[in-house]
């Protein structure tokens, strides 16, 4: 008589809980409300709608590691992905909030979140309220294009937002633009 050892994967645990959730979702809202906000994922997760980067600093640093970290979650398949506007941890200085504000209203989903400071524009100065206001009304006017990809999304698995390389396959020169 032979036996099986049965070993805990934590990777499958983030998907297990994960399709938990969003089936939970599912049956309380319906099928077309349900959405899930997921910070873990491993293979399979691609089906749950939206990612997320999870708790970076406010850094210029992270912001970049951020956007790596987002389209390489394209780049496996993953529809969706966003982060906190300005890193989640600590307190960006008005430059880095602007600069990220940019880069997380053109996110598929936007969040305005941190640990420890609270997230709104007019903690970071006039500057500051006039980059959301500018790209919040940019981001408003391309709401049917964005709908349309989302459409896209779901009818061929394409990201909203993806690498140069899946938009320009033949281009040898996007093969290392990893934070565009």
């Amino acid at each position: 008589m032979s036996q099986f050892v049965i070993r805990a994967d934590t990777s499958y645990y983030a998907h297990l809980y994960n399709k938990v959730v969003f089936d939970t979702i599912k049956r309380v809202f319906g099928d077309d409300q349900a959405a899930l906000f997921a910070r873990s994922a491993t293979a399979g997760g691609q089906r749950f709608p939206v990612h997320w980067g999870g708790d970076c600093e406010s850094t210029f640093e992270a912001m970049a590691e951020t956007l790596r970290g987002g389209l390489s979650l394209a780049s496996s398949g993953f529809g969706f992905w966003s982060h906190d506007i300005g890193g989640f941890e600590g307190h960006p200085p008005e430059e880095i909030f602007c600069r990220w504000i940019g880069m997380g209203l053109f996110s598929s989903h936007s969040r305005l979140h941190g640990s420890a400071s609270y997230r709104v524009p007019w903690n970071y100065g006039e500057r500051a309220v006039e980059a959301t206001s500018r790209m919040v009304r940019t981001k408003l006017r391309l709401m049917p294009y964005l709908f349309a990809q989302s459409i896209e999304v779901a009818n061929t698995g394409v990201p909203v937002m993806r690498p140069m390389v899946i938009e320009f396959p033949d281009d040898p020169t996007c093969l290392q633009l990893d934070r565009q």
